[in-house]
């Protein structure tokens, strides 16, 4: 049985674009069925960045519209 695998994996995030996420996965052998994944991006990564910005939004609360709501940049 293999506990432990890693790659990247490829999002698409309606905000912040498309993103590539080095990811680590490991099974947990006392729950079948069952794996932990790890998403690391990379420093000083246009991901890193993404991630840092959809995280500040949801530490404060801000709600930003999805989809044609977004505020356009003139």
């Amino acid at each position: 049985m293999k506990f432990h695998r890693s790659g990247v994996k490829n999002l698409h995030h309606p905000l912040v674009g498309d993103l590539a996420l080095p990811y680590e996965a490991m099974d947990l052998p006392s729950d079948p069925g069952l794996r932990l994944n790890f998403y690391t991006p990379e420093p000083d990564s246009r991901e890193r960045e993404a991630l840092g910005l959809l995280a500040s939004w949801a530490s404060t609360g801000t709600v930003v519209p999805a989809g044609n709501d977004r505020p356009q940049n003139d």
